[in-house]
């Protein structure tokens, strides 16, 4: 029987997870691309604001542009040595950033189930996703 009591003192803990089978192996990818997609979304958003807030001339030239075309005219600004200006700093940090936005994750969760298979582990067949059932 379930201690409530012995639960929320800390003191009756669970087994964790063996962490080794199948679905392991397809769940770590996915992790790991989630988190490249979640980052390369923020890197996005970071550099919109910079270029809203960017002076006037740096502004202008890059008014207009969406997501792969203002990817491209920021990855092609001219690269400052040193930075003496604000402008320099903005540039330097928006070709940083288009760098990083146009980073591709490793992995999709495709080939994560693929290379799942290639070990033995499923069928030839896509599995439904499990739903976790609090009951």
């Amino acid at each position: 029987m379930f201690d409530v009591a012995a639960a929320l003192a800390g003191e009756a803990l669970g087994e964790p997870k063996s962490a080794d089978g199948a679905a392991e192996m397809v769940r770590v990818p996915r992790v790991a691309r989630t988190s490249a997609v979640r980052a390369r979304a923020k890197a996005y958003n970071a550099l919109q604001d910079l270029v809203v807030t960017a002076p006037e001339p740096l502004r202008e030239q890059l008014a207009g542009l969406y997501k792969g075309r203002l990817l491209q005219a920021c990855a092609e600004l001219p690269a400052a040595e040193t930075l003496t200006t604000p402008t320099d700093a903005i540039t330097t940090a928006i070709k940083s950033l288009a760098a990083r936005c146009r980073e591709r994750p490793r992995s999709t969760p495709h080939q994560a189930i693929r290379s799942a298979r290639n070990f033995g582990c499923g069928s030839g067949r896509r599995q439904p996703v499990a739903r976790f059932d609090p009951s």
